[in-house]
């Protein structure tokens, strides 16, 4: 994670999302935060890996760019990996 980089949601990475999501026929909320995502990823200098649980978006809008690697990540698939539906909420309900 230390290579991690978080960078923001400007107006051109919104509107490149959508030119993105036209390409590929996709669409709705979901498609679109996928599309940002992968935008920030393609414009990103050199390789980019973006850890997922749901590959099937980012894959369909990735197709083609083999700087972009998407991998599917599990609960307890890496090591120190918690999910945030696991962790304890305030009053010991889970």
């Amino acid at each position: 994670m230390s290579r991690l980089r978080v960078g923001p949601v400007t107006q051109a990475i919104a509107r490149s999302a959508t030119a993105l999501l036209r390409t590929v026929g996709l669409h709705g909320l979901k498609y679109a935060i996928d599309a940002m995502l992968c935008v920030m990823a393609l414009v990103h200098p050199g390789r980019a890996t973006i850890l997922t649980f749901d590959t099937g978006g980012i894959q369909t809008l990735t197709v083609g760019h083999l700087r972009v690697i998407t991998e599917k990540i599990c609960h307890g698939s890496a090591p120190g990996f918690t999910s945030w539906a696991s962790q304890p909420r305030p009053g010991g309900r889970t």
